[in-house]
């Protein structure tokens, strides 16, 4: 017996079917949800800022030594090239209470910036230690107490003291909000 060409084509299709499609769409499946779960940890090396498809605003003005500051420009690149990539990560923590005043609650977004880029997973694990300790340092604070500067310099060493070493290079406030809470 001879097989037509339809029977065998309808053959293909199902092998195709219990080969491919079959097994492919759950793995799909489960790809996308790892993505989904872990998406912040993929956009920590995106900055914004640094995107270089931005037309400048003016054109550059030319200089009469071009020569001599492409060189001179070269030379700071290679220079450059030595340093460390620099990463941020936000951080909120909110509903920070003040040794002073009940009353008042602190709602802070810093942002953590460290060089190490292999860190960037290690504090995304430690996230919820990180805001403890930010917790930590201002329930011992009085509101009189509270500088921005002077605090900068005591959560970066507190933070520091949960990794062991010193992995923070700075800590920008992004939002810095003092509220008063109403008591019932």
């Amino acid at each position: 017996m001879t097989e037509t060409r339809r029977e065998f084509s309808k053959r293909k299709q199902k092998v195709f079917r219990k080969s491919i499609l079959i097994p492919g769409i759950p793995v799909i499946f489960f790809a996308i949800i790892i993505f989904f779960n872990n998406r912040d940890y993929f956009s920590i090396g995106h900055n914004p800022s640094s995107d270089t498809s931005k037309k400048p605003d003016r054109p550059q003005k030319v200089n009469q030594f071009s020569v001599e500051s492409k060189k001179n420009d070269s030379i700071n690149q290679d220079q450059d090239s030595f340093k460390k990539p620099i990463v941020s990560q936000k951080i909120t923590v909110s509903d920070c209470v003040i040794s002073n005043r009940p009353d008042i609650r602190l709602n802070l977004e810093i942002e953590i910036i460290y060089e190490n880029r292999k860190m960037s997973s290690e504090i995304l694990i430690r996230k919820n230690d990180i805001q403890t300790m930010v917790r930590s340092v201002l329930i011992e604070k009085e509101l009189g107490e509270i500088k921005k500067e002077l605090l900068r310099k005591e959560l970066t060493e507190a933070i520091n003291s949960i990794f062991g070493m010193n992995v923070l290079k700075d800590i920008k406030f992004r939002s810095f909000q003092i509220e008063k809470v109403e008591s019932i």
